[in-house]
């Protein structure tokens, strides 16, 4: 069995201290992302590619902060002006979503266990846009090998943090979701950190 080389309490611990610490930043991003997807909401098709690349954004904006970068505004747009990369990310989401769906109708287990196992590959693709699909997958796998429990924990806990945050008036999601995304991003790192 392989040692973790962190808690839950770090993780989201680091994940209030960072959206603390960028409460401006964030605030604004999230009126920014607000009105893009209000802009959409007519096309259900235009919705939903509109919110993939929200997604993808905010998940490359949230590992720069985690490894304590310098970032601007630009910086949310900069993983959209690379067609590889935002391609490997729809297909792999289109991929993921089908396998945890399928896997869910199939007795449950098998969708929890393909959402816990690949749950990181949107931080593989923002930093290897030149792997291909079957590597992409491939690292993702291997990232979580010897840690399904912690991530299925840190996947359990960040769901219940945001129904919570949802609970509060929908006004709780604007710290709940930017902990869970910094918590994320700071559980990719070490979970990085310590893959062999």
């Amino acid at each position: 069995m392989t040692k973790q080389h962190f808690s839950f309490e770090e993780v989201f611990k680091f994940g209030w201290t960072k959206t603390k610490q960028h409460a401006w930043f964030i605030t604004l991003t999230f009126i920014i992302a607000g009105i893009i997807m209000s802009a959409v909401k007519f096309s259900p098709v235009l919705d939903t590619v509109v919110g993939l690349m929200v997604g993808l954004s905010l998940i490359s904006i949230s590992m720069l902060i985690s490894r304590d970068s310098t970032f601007t505004f630009s910086d949310l747009y900069a993983p959209l002006l690379s067609p590889k990369r935002v391609l490997k990310f729809v297909a792999l989401t289109i991929l993921y979503a089908a396998a945890v769906v399928v896997g869910t109708v199939c007795l449950i287990i098998p969708g929890v266990y393909i959402a816990t196992r690949f749950k990181f590959f949107p931080y593989m693709v923002i930093e290897h846009e030149n792997a291909t699909i079957k590597d992409l997958i491939k690292m993702s796998y291997k990232l979580t090998q010897n840690h399904f429990w912690i991530v299925l924990g840190f996947l359990i806990l960040a769901t219940i943090l945001n129904i919570i945050g949802a609970l509060l008036f929908l006004i709780g999601l604007l710290v709940t979701v930017p902990v869970t995304l910094f918590a994320s991003a700071h559980m990719y790192n070490k979970l990085k950190e310590h893959t062999v």
